[in-house]
């Protein structure tokens, strides 16, 4: 098997481009021999076009489930039994002031608690993805962390029903998916970016033959099976538990490993 390898890297002399390395990357050991060899710098035009397909799956997947589950007539009817909310300097307040808990008509999950009286403690206890108390609501995607976002900084003096807030709903989605897909992009940019160069860096006090930039290359072409494979995840609502970041790390030091293994050869060494 070795022999194959060392064949095809030996007589494949056309430059892969940008764009067919976002695939081949997944399988071909070619691809990864022509970014050693011909391109150069630190692939920085690859990693823009990587970070932009993988947000563009990512928040374009959850955008659409977003607007697709507050569209539908389950979410509709569901909202229209929230009771009257009314704010005052930023502490919400209901007529009764009793808990109110609003539930998934078809699957009969619960999806919202209203709580005036801040009777709950926990929302992970709940199951709940929404909690709105006198003070704070709290989002909890399950999959994450709960978001707390203080009441004050949404609503100061007004009153409003279960349509109106769907309504409010729908414009903050359409508002926040372009500042979004900006900041996660960035942030994945940089983040890739600076994992590759110091693991470059790395591998070369470690008497690697390639340069940092070659190295650097590799290390950025060999984390395109990851992310992409994460971002898909994401978008088909796939978790693997506490096992899922390990999954995926794993994934990618074995491309890395793979990467350099296929440039082996002194002819391959990169600029």
């Amino acid at each position: 098997m070795a022999s194959v390898v060392e064949f095809v890297g030996e007589q494949s002399q056309k430059k892969v481009g940008v764009f067919d390395a976002l695939w081949r990357s997944f399988f071909d050991s070619n691809c990864y021999v022509s970014v050693a060899r011909d391109w150069s710098g630190i692939s920085v035009t690859y990693l823009l076009l990587l970070t932009v397909l993988f947000c563009s799956l990512v928040v374009g997947g959850m955008y659409y489930r977003v607007v697709q589950t507050l569209s539908s007539a389950e979410v509709v009817s569901m909202m229209e039994q929230m009771p009257r909310l009314h704010f005052k300097n930023g502490v919400m307040s209901t007529a009764s002031g009793d808990r109110v808990d609003l539930i998934y008509p078809k699957s009969g999950s619960l999806f919202m608690i209203v709580d005036p009286r801040d009777t709950v403690a926990d929302i992970g206890s709940t199951g709940a993805t929404v909690l709105v108390q006198s003070k704070n609501v709290t989002v909890h995607l399950h999959s994450k962390e709960p978001a707390v976002i203080p009441l004050s900084k949404i609503y100061k003096d007004t009153d409003l029903d279960g349509k109106q807030i769907l309504g409010q709903i729908k414009s903050l989605a359409n508002a926040t998916v372009l500042p979004i897909f900006l900041i996660l992009n960035i942030g994945s940019f940089l983040f890739i970016l600076f994992k590759s160069m110091m693991l470059a860096l790395l591998l070369k006090l470690l008497r690697t033959r390639h340069s940092i930039f070659a190295a650097t290359r590799l290390i950025i072409m060999a984390t395109t099976p990851s992310l992409i494979l994460s971002g898909l995840s994401i978008i088909a609502q796939i978790h693997f538990g506490k096992a899922e970041s390990g999954i995926f790390t794993g994934i990618f030091f074995g491309y890395v490993w793979l990467a350099f293994f296929f440039c082996r050869k002194e002819d391959i060494v990169g600029k």
